[in-house]
């Protein structure tokens, strides 16, 4: 018999007049030993067979339907939980945190101390914003909240001095310092990196924080430190100067490439700026300064408050401009300047729009900002011995000031907010204050807005007749 004889039929999936070795299932190194040994390729064939027929029983027994499964058993205690919450009275009744104190305040204030000194750059400026669930720092910044940033500083070495906070806010001052230069206009000023627009509250906070800084080191700076820090802020008092428009405003910022100063103003730098000649015109011996803001008080209440609230009563240029305004006109009450009275009703009407009108106690995020507006107010209504309006002020500042310190991770009233439970403040975020209960980003302006509103509460509820002795560099590491 002739080996052809002998040889079965190729399979199936190798016939036909299309298919070559290496074109069908099998690759073609399989299907040449195959025709080469006949005894092989039967044998395989069955074998291939045999795992088809498999994998379509296998397959079957999938596709047949599971005996059914017995619920699992609910929790226990998860039906309870469940009718707990279904009661209204019980969404109504939540847990508040205690009443505000002095050692709330303080533990708060310490807190958010440890935080600013802890996110200092080596080159003086801060890390601007920080993602504490995700422990990362988030990309951007602000010349505006910087210089915030340096006032909290200097905020804590005229109120609660300490070494390390000195030495901070000679750093973050000496960098703003570094980068100032002479602009073509006659003044220098800060030029942030890598900005080229000098926002005029820049600077204006700048001196706030320098008035604060000179303050806190009277007795200890030498007449050379002394002069360096006060040649400083009459350089930037005159930039200040220089960018009046004569209305009663401020030029909003000043181009350093093309050495241009805005023809317009917006409500935050005529707020600042006010603030800053009224502390300079009392603190500095600035009395040139007086005629200025004399002028400039009545045109800014009427531009940001009786004709912002005739084109609409929920003004955002009111919004912008309240904080600012109530502290300046603080000031300017306090200082007797001519129409103190018109300035001094101007503040507490801030104040009960704020209230009223904006509603900021009913506003989930956090109103620190607005707190200081209320607190400016509290000062002029205690000058005027208005007991109505300073009962009715206090109950809203402690309200505001104790939600707020709820929203600081690893402060005193952490576990007062829902949305912090679990959470364990490591070094990076421990101080760190969210802008709303469950943010999870922190910025350096939440910081240095709660941080002030903090410490004017202090000064002005809770003023501390024990200070201890300051040591001979005139700091203390212990502040009570």
């Amino acid at each position: 018999m002739t080996q052809a004889q002998h040889s079965p039929r190729p399979p199936p999936e190798t016939r036909g007049p299309n298919r070559r070795p290496g074109k069908g299932r099998l690759d073609g190194a399989v299907t040449a030993r195959m025709r080469s040994s006949p005894g092989r390729a039967a044998a395989l064939w069955k074998a291939v067979s045999g795992m088809a027929l498999l994998w379509s029983l296998a397959g079957r027994a999938a596709e047949a339907p599971s005996a059914p499964q017995k619920p699992a058993a609910l929790p226990d205690g998860f039906r309870e939980q469940v009718r707990f919450w279904s009661r209204e009275r019980h969404w109504m009744e939540r847990p508040k945190p205690p009443p505000l104190t002095r050692a709330t305040l303080v533990a708060s204030i310490e807190a958010a101390r440890t935080y600013m000194l802890n996110h200092q750059r080596a080159e003086g400026n801060f890390i601007y914003s920080y993602n504490y669930v995700r422990r990362t720092i988030v990309p951007g910044d602000s010349p505006v909240r910087q210089a915030g940033a340096v006032w909290g500083l200097t905020m804590l070495c005229r109120r609660r001095p300490t070494l390390a906070t000195r030495a901070a806010a000679v750093r973050a001052l000496d960098f703003f310092f570094r980068n100032s230069r002479a602009l073509s206009c006659g003044t220098v000023a800060p030029v942030y990196p890598p900005y080229d627009k000098i926002k005029t509250n820049t600077v204006d906070i700048l001196c706030l924080a320098l008035m604060d800084f000179i303050h806190s080191q009277t007795r200890y700076l030498t007449g050379a430190g002394r002069g360096l820090y006060e040649g400083w802020l009459e350089k930037y008092l005159d930039h200040i100067e220089g960018m009046e428009l004569g209305n009663g405003s401020w030029g909003e910022f000043y181009m350093a490439s093309s050495d241009e100063r805005a023809p317009t103003s917006n409500p935050f730098v005529d707020g600042e700026s006010l603030l800053v000649y009224c502390r300079a015109a009392r603190e500095l011996g600035r009395k040139d300064l007086i005629p200025k803001i004399e002028e400039s008080a009545p045109k800014l209440i009427r531009k940001y408050l009786t004709d912002a609230w005739d084109e609409l009563p929920d003004s955002e240029l009111t919004k912008q401009f309240s904080q600012w305004g109530c502290q300046a006109f603080a000031e300017y009450v306090e200082a007797g300047w001519k129409d103190s009275d018109l300035v001094g009703d101007a503040a507490l009407a801030l104040a009960w729009w704020l209230i009223h009108e904006h509603k900021v106690a009913e506003l989930r995020a956090n109103m620190s900002y607005c707190v200081e507006g209320l607190i400016a107010a509290y000062r002029v209504a205690r000058i005027r011995d208005d007991r109505e309006s300073m009962t009715a002020l206090r109950k809203y500042i402690d309200f505001m000031l104790t939600r707020a310190i709820t929203y600081q991770i690893g402060g005193p009233l952490q576990a007062w907010n829902p949305y912090f439970k679990g959470v364990k403040p490591d070094a990076a975020s421990f101080g760190g204050i969210v802008w709303v209960p469950d943010g999870h980003v922190i910025r350096i302006d939440n910081i240095q807005h709660q941080l002030h509103a903090e410490l004017m509460a202090l000064d002005l509820f809770y003023p501390d007749t024990q200070s201890p002795p300051p040591d001979k560099k005139g700091t203390t590491d212990n502040p009570q």
